[in-house]
């Protein structure tokens, strides 16, 4: 059996995770070849004791999307642009991406899980990117009216994993990666210059994108997906 965790976003009284995260994970697990996989939604604590037992209770995290993260986070002053943010959340995946990597466990990001990964790595964020750079989010639409723009493969996982120089996926964020984390590798972009996906090659399985691959599972999608399976088992059986 591998343990899944997932981050969940926060309201007042309120935990949630949109639905599609856990059903199109265990349709591409399944897919895969992976019918033991068994999601846990992690409910946001601040005992450390706790933290640390999610760390070695779970197999691997997926770090899901949800509001901005704090720009204090990353020694930088709000601006008026950025969005809405979770204080609570972001203290809680600092400190439980401190204990998961000390135990080297399997963690995958998307979209603001990306960018609390590479925050947490000493990077920073553009905190609004029409204010900032000038890029609008990117709005070609395809057949179904998901957004649907190109992005450009550097070598690295996802080159290796699709065999491609160029993919197209999704996109519904304001935010992306500055300045990458002391050791991460930007290995995906889009409009010349925003950061679509990173490794950490120090760790044995650190990766995020900046696109929902859940939100229209496709083949790279599920390819994403039994990779950092394939990573949660291999971690469990070593």
């Amino acid at each position: 059996m591998l343990k899944i965790g997932f981050t969940c976003s926060t309201e007042p009284q309120n935990f949630y995770l949109r639905t599609r995260y856990t059903r199109v994970f265990l349709e591409c697990a399944k897919a895969a070849g992976y019918e033991d996989v068994v999601p846990y939604i992690l409910p946001i604590v601040e005992d450390p004791k706790l933290i640390r037992m999610y760390a070695e209770e779970l197999d691997g995290f997926l770090f899901t999307g949800g509001d901005d993260v704090d720009p204090a986070s990353y020694g930088e002053e709000k601006l008026p642009e950025c969005g809405d943010i979770e204080l609570e959340r972001d203290r809680f995946e600092l400190a439980l991406l401190k204990e998961v990597t000390e135990l080297q466990k399997p963690v995958f990001g998307i979209c603001r899980g990306i960018q609390i990964m590479n925050t947490f790595l000493g990077g920073t964020l553009w905190q609004d990117q029409p204010s900032q750079l000038g890029k609008t989010e990117h709005c070609t639409k395809d057949e179904q009216g998901h957004t649907h723009h190109p992005v450009k493969l550097a070598p690295g996982f996802l080159m290796d994993l699709v065999g491609a120089e160029e993919i197209m996926t999704n996109s519904y964020h304001h935010q992306s990666v500055k300045q990458p984390g002391e050791g991460v590798s930007c290995v995906a972009f889009s409009d010349g210059e925003i950061v679509e996906a990173i490794d950490f090659p120090e760790l044995p399985f650190f990766r995020g994108v900046q696109w929902h691959p859940e939100v229209k599972p496709d083949e790279i999608s599920q390819a994403l997906f039994a990779q950092f399976l394939e990573a949660v088992k291999a971690s469990k059986e070593a």
